[in-house]
């Protein structure tokens, strides 16, 4: 994977589209920190791709919240648990 500046992308933006057509990702950065990623897309199959990307930052988020909750013991919580912090966060949203 190869990472480019957003300075080398704004000052030499054909480089970068040739280099993404060989590389087929880019990982985009600013000040050395990653900010984006940059991967050629077929027009013909766009929302295929963007559904599929949207899924994936999905799935990544879910283990994301997995990984939190059994941390914090949550994991161990029963349905009853569950049932009465879903009732207390709605009487609270409900108040506000």
């Amino acid at each position: 994977m190869r990472f480019i500046a957003v300075r080398e992308f704004r000052l030499h933006p054909g480089g970068v589209w040739r280099c993404l057509s060989k590389e087929r990702e880019l990982v985009l950065t600013a000040r050395g920190k990653p900010v984006g990623l940059l991967m050629p897309v077929d027009p013909t199959t766009l929302e295929e791709t963007l559904r599929t990307w949207r899924q994936a930052r999905g799935l990544a988020a879910l283990s994301k919240l997995q990984a939190q909750a059994q941390q914090r013991g949550l994991h161990r919580w029963t349905q009853r648990q569950i049932d009465r912090e879903i009732r207390l966060v709605r009487a609270l949203r409900r108040r506000s």
